[in-house]
């Protein structure tokens, strides 16, 4: 009678689980029912995926998996644009997985199914990442198979579990970057913890095979992705640049407000306050009940904490602090769940109830609002379109233009393509044509703003925009880089076809 009556609580909780996954996969799946994605970075997966299809590689240089991934999505449903859908959409919805796992400890169905919502319906998942960061939320639920492996590892085989902690740190370094970051600082951290009491020899050991991992690791991304690598070189190697124009500043201003474009600064301010808040508390309950944490337990809930606390600051510089407070939601959530497992009374588990109701009731209330809007409006993408129909573009031709703009010329003229933040500093003299894509200002009415960190100066006319150098970079409101006269180049040019929303200049 007991083996049925758990074997039935079983089954209502899987099927709870798999109906808060419906939910969430169609919350997400409604977000991108427009004819462009969300975001400025919605055309630069039809690309990649395109590529993927015709060439077997990719047009960018990234890491490739979630693209083939992508691409076998769209081999199966015959569309390269409905498969990048189904991936945002999908992909994230597999942390439901571990979370499953992880909180079925609870001996609830109902714990589950509100942990799976909280972090699949979070702020972040759907007003942030959808249409836009397609990889950074794919490579979450890794994120949390790698924490439930740390929390099972005094249960678990040590071998099968060192085997699947490797897997899963593989996994996001063909994935994300920044995921990887982040699983990297809590694994660390955990390490850090677990040989807190242990002899010398086994600290030495344990720093000399986390070395020759952190050494494979970066091997292995300068192979794949060398400009990523040298950008967190440059974060490492200048600490002056890592609290440069501090997060506060911008997100909780009116000025924030336009930068990040609607719904997102509520979203990524709700993000690091929770953050902040969140840790420090949960931090406090860590403490107080550590008794009840296993030695694995306590590592991962320290190293969650930490993490939480480090990517959510408000001091770090808007630049790191934009993708890095994104991701701070994930170890939060972790924390969370390991501290209303090791805690057995009601009232003490407050604290990570609120967070997951918060979390949930934040995504409920910015559903009018929704992510931020796609890079053009719909009458000036269409006008994109027309010019890829009338305009015939030379072979070995290259088209220059804002960021996220150049990335729908790439798919639409199918040429290639240089954003114009990087104008002067590449040699672009391989192209025989090279042209400047003009984009006119769009109506008021229409509530599309240029993305960061493009100020009132983009709209200008070129010809009447200010010349800026490299050494402005950075600073709001920086335009094209007109200092390419080395180059032969004159970024005004002649105007080969123009309509009601884009010029179409030859620069060369």
């Amino acid at each position: 009678m007991s083996a049925t009556y758990h074997g039935k609580t079983r089954v209502r909780g899987i099927g709870l689980a798999i109906f808060a996954v419906a939910v969430a996969i169609c919350a997400k799946f409604a977000l991108t029912t427009g004819e462009l994605l969300p975001g400025v970075d919605g055309a630069y997966y039809w690309v990649q995926v395109r590529s993927v299809h015709q060439d077997f590689t990719l047009a960018f240089e990234d890491l490739p998996l979630i693209f083939w991934v992508q691409a076998l999505l769209a081999a199966l449903v015959g569309d390269i644009k409905l498969g990048v859908r189904i991936s945002d959409a999908v992909l994230p919805a597999l942390s439901a997985i571990p979370i499953y796992y992880l909180l079925r400890k609870s001996n609830s169905i109902w714990v589950p199914l509100f942990g799976i919502l909280a972090v699949l319906l979070h702020p972040i998942q759907l007003y942030f990442f959808t249409g836009d960061f397609i990889k950074n939320s794919a490579s979450i639920p890794t994120l949390f198979f790698i924490g439930l492996i740390l929390y099972q590892w005094e249960s678990r085989s040590r071998l099968k579990s060192l085997a699947w902690l490797i897997l899963a740190l593989v996994v996001l370094a063909l994935t994300h970057f920044g995921t990887l970051l982040v699983a990297l600082l809590i694994a660390i951290i955990w390490l850090l913890v677990q040989l807190r009491d242990k002899p010398r020899r086994f600290f030495v050991t344990a720093l000399g095979l986390t070395s020759a991992t952190l050494g494979l690791v970066l091997i292995a991304l300068w192979v794949l992705v060398p400009a990523r690598l040298e950008r967190l070189f440059e974060f490492v190697s200048q600490p002056s640049v890592v609290f440069a124009n501090p997060a506060w500043a911008s997100i909780f201003s009116p000025v924030g407000g336009i930068l990040f474009g609607g719904s997102t600064n509520m979203v990524m301010a709700f993000t690091m306050i929770s953050g902040q808040i969140g840790s420090v508390v949960l931090g406090i309950s860590v403490w107080k009940f550590r008794k009840n944490l296993g030695n694995s337990e306590l590592g991962l809930a320290t190293s969650a904490i930490v993490s939480t606390f480090l990517l959510s600051s408000p001091l770090l510089g808007i630049e790191w602090a934009y993708r890095l407070t994104a991701l701070s939601f994930a170890p939060l959530a972790l924390t969370g769940m390991v501290v209303w497992l090791a805690i057995e009374r009601p009232s003490a588990r407050v604290v990570p109830a609120m967070l997951a109701i918060f979390s949930i009731l934040c995504s409920a209330a910015l559903s009018s609002t929704g992510p931020r809007p796609p890079v053009l409006s719909d009458g000036s993408y269409q006008d994109l379109q027309v010019i890829a129909k009338e305009f015939d573009f030379p072979d070995n031709s290259i088209v220059i233009a804002r960021h996220g703009l150049e990335f729908l010329a790439a798919w639409d003229f199918q040429v290639h393509v240089l954003d114009e933040q990087f104008y002067g500093e590449v040699d672009l003299g391989n192209y025989k044509t090279v042209f400047f894509l003009e984009q006119f200002r769009e109506p008021a009415s229409a509530g599309y703003l240029p993305s960061p960190p493009y100020g009132s100066n983009y709209y200008m006319p070129i010809e009447k925009r200010t010349d800026f150098t490299s050494q402005n970079k950075g600073k709001q409101g920086y335009g094209p880089y007109l200092d390419s006269a080395s180059q032969g180049l004159n970024p005004i040019g002649e105007v080969v076809y123009e309509n009601a929303s884009f010029a179409l200049r030859k620069v060369r």
